[in-house]
């Protein structure tokens, strides 16, 4: 692999994933030269060093990042990055491995400890506190698990030696810049759009804030 290019998978939740790439001259001519559809590979960890594919989804290269949804919690998984061709298909980038997470706690019981003691260098058991903490549902307008952004992307230009634009605006990390055309695109289509415009930024930052 050319030296400076790279995938990097990163975890939203235990249902979303983000990766974002950086690809160098050397493969940029090779991609423009090349045939067949960009395709990325989804591969779980089956125990013993082995993988097995568990999705394939199209996507574009030149977009540089693409969100995708996983096949379940708890699990580790990786992405592979390239052409499909007669031939079959043909890598040119391979992401880290990364864990997905439970969604829930373990079946385990829990252990409280006393902060202060620990701090202090001690390890003393604390009784549990009367009430259980829950976590509060969406609010109106929240993303709800990342789930409209799967299969979705930020447009922009990526090359070796430039920070990957992953949030291009204000408007793309508010939750109101998510349902955007531009920042989205329906899993198993190549589609992508151009970044927002300087008023499609203002007018999503309004709108997140009520104004």
């Amino acid at each position: 692999m050319e030296s400076g290019s790279r995938a990097v998978l990163m975890l939203v939740n235990p249902r979303l994933l983000f990766l974002y790439w950086v690809t160098g001259e050397a493969i940029d001519k090779d991609l423009a030269r090349a045939a067949g559809h960009a395709e990325i590979r989804m591969d779980e960890d089956a125990g013993e060093g082995r993988f097995k594919e568990v999705r394939r989804q199209e996507f574009d290269f030149r977009t540089g990042n693409w969100y995708l949804g996983t096949e379940g919690a708890n699990r580790i998984v990786r992405v592979r990055l390239g052409l499909r061709q007669r031939s079959g298909f043909r890598e040119i980038l391979r992401s880290n491995s990364l864990r997905v997470p439970r969604e829930r706690p373990g079946e385990a019981r829990e252990t409280w400890m006393d902060r202060n003691d620990l701090l202090a260098g001690r390890a003393t058991r604390a009784a549990a506190p009367p009430h259980r903490l829950a976590v509060a549902p969406p609010s109106e307008g929240e993303s709800p698990a990342g789930a409209n952004l799967a299969g979705a992307n930020l447009a922009g230009e990526n090359r070796a030696g430039t920070p990957s634009p992953a949030v291009s605006s204000p408007a793309a990390s508010s939750p109101a810049g998510w349902g955007m055309s531009w920042a989205s695109s329906p899993p198993g289509r190549v589609a992508w759009g151009d970044p927002p415009s300087a008023t499609t930024a203002r007018v999503a930052e309004s709108a997140r804030v009520g104004t």
